[in-house]
């Protein structure tokens, strides 16, 4: 992760000079990501807001950038246990993937959104969010998705106390994975 900060730190240099914002707000996110990923979440939120963020939003007009830093955001203060902000920044990427017809924005927000919820033990909401996340998948044929979302639905079933539907989630979940590792061999 090291070099990649300063590889990612020497792109940045480039991308300052030819004044590209797009690539710019770009490298600001990569950046913010390797630092959470080092759990350096105060500069990868500083990073976010003070420079991704007002590119994408007021610079670019870039809805799916915004979405990124949205969830970027969110899972910064998802792994800090900052559950109150990482819900809130989920839901305003959602409400911005539903405005802008991202379906895939919208199924990876309602996943995460889903996780929080989870994780401050509000399981039933947090099965509403998976199955709605679930109808969205197969509706677009998202299959890597809904592979990941029947693991979680047999967690949450679990978590629900519904032995039998985390049963079923599970199977599916297993086949589902077993025919996509076929695929790609």
């Amino acid at each position: 992760l090291n070099e990649a900060l300063k590889y990612n730190q020497a792109i940045l240099m480039i991308d300052l000079d030819t004044k590209n914002k797009k690539f710019l707000a770009d490298t600001y996110m990569d950046h913010a990501e390797i630092l959470t990923s080092q759990k350096n979440f105060i500069e990868a939120e500083t990073l976010i807001l003070g420079k991704a963020l007002p590119l994408y939003y007021y610079g670019l007009k870039d809805k799916t950038g915004t979405i990124r830093c949205y969830d970027q955001l969110a899972d910064t203060y998802h792994q800090q246990k900052k559950f109150t902000q990482a819900k809130w920044f989920y839901i305003q990427s959602n409400m911005l993937a539903r405005k802008i017809s991202s379906p895939s924005g919208i199924v990876n927000s309602l996943i995460n959104l889903a996780h929080v919820k989870m994780s401050i033990g509000d399981y039933q909401l947090a099965l509403i969010d998976f199955k709605e996340a679930e109808q969205l998948s197969v509706k677009n044929k998202y299959t890597n998705k809904l592979i990941e979302i029947k693991s979680d639905l047999a967690d949450v079933y679990n978590k629900l106390g519904n032995s039998g539907a985390a049963s079923s989630a599970f199977s599916e979940f297993k086949v589902m994975k077993e025919t996509f590792l076929r695929t790609i061999q």
